[in-house]
């Protein structure tokens, strides 16, 4: 079957990958002062970090346009072809309704969205599984995906607070306190696709240990892959690393950097695992 996938850059699917896959990846758009760049495309991984470093005020992210996506579904409907869109989390961003504008505003039927409820790894997992299952009618591809998204974990840790503070999420008097008591943060996701606090904890050893600990309190789907993510710098997914070969020897899993749409809110220094969980059954 025809199906042309599309999913947007908070995925952190890289451009080289994309045409691997042969997908499309839109990008959001950064707005630093009155300098707007697309994701992943106008500033490098490093060129963006070193520019939040310095930035007094955390820049602004923006949901690709409804255009964007018509441009692709007009396309597709011009060969005939099926459309399948995973988008970030509509409690991340309002990506989502932009597509299914798109879709609405085009009338082509054949265009299915779905809300990943999730970001980073997780879309990576969605993409990766529509890839796989390429074959299905789109409507058991869709049904399967949306089970699917239900049993993504992320789980995150995050080392510098003054990112949340610029962000409007974590007031800055506690911010500066935290910083000087070293508490860190461990955050995820909840059903609902927004970011919730998890836990608090003195230090980063404490997070990886809580982070990995995820894998004995929430088992892991073997059939899906174990995901490692970092933001610039990989010092504690390195430790995630290192603990998950100490407790699961011989276990596999992929690295991967998180992007500027979700480092610019967590930080730099931050890690992550993602990944699927057992089905209670």
């Amino acid at each position: 079957m025809a199906r042309l996938i599309i999913t947007d850059s908070t995925s952190d699917i890289l451009p080289a990958e994309a045409e691997a896959y042969g997908i499309v990846v839109v990008p959001l758009s950064i707005q630093f002062g009155e300098e707007t760049y697309l994701e992943g495309i106008d500033l490098s991984y490093e060129a963006y970090f070193d520019k939040l470093s310095r930035a007094v005020e955390i820049p602004k992210t923006s949901q690709p346009t409804p255009e964007t996506y018509m441009k692709y579904i007009r396309e597709a409907q011009a060969k005939g072809d099926d459309v399948l869109i995973v988008t970030i989390s509509t409690g991340l961003s309002g990506t989502y309704q932009s597509a299914c504008i798109a879709r609405d505003s085009v009338g082509y039927d054949r265009v299915f969205v779905i809300d990943s409820k999730t970001c980073i790894s997780g879309m990576r997992i969605l993409v990766e599984e529509a890839l796989r299952c390429r074959d299905w009618e789109s409507e058991k591809l869709v049904e399967h995906l949306e089970e699917l998204k239900t049993r993504i974990r992320l789980f995150a840790g995050v080392d510098r607070l003054e990112f949340l503070q610029k962000s409007g999420r974590l007031h800055k008097a506690l911010a500066l306190i935290g910083n000087l008591i070293r508490l860190k943060l461990v955050v995820t996701m909840d059903a609902d696709g927004k970011a919730e606090l998890f836990s608090k904890k003195f230090g980063m050893r404490a997070v990886v240990q809580t982070i990995v600990g995820q894998l004995e309190t929430h088992p892991r789907d073997e059939d899906y892959p174990l995901h490692v993510d970092y933001v610039m710098t990989e010092e504690h997914s390195d430790n995630i690393k290192t603990l998950l070969d100490e407790r699961y020897p011989g276990i596999k899993y992929e690295t991967y950097p998180a992007g500027a749409s979700i480092g610019t809110h967590i930080g730099v220094n931050a890690c992550a695992i993602v990944y699927v969980e057992k089905r209670a059954d």
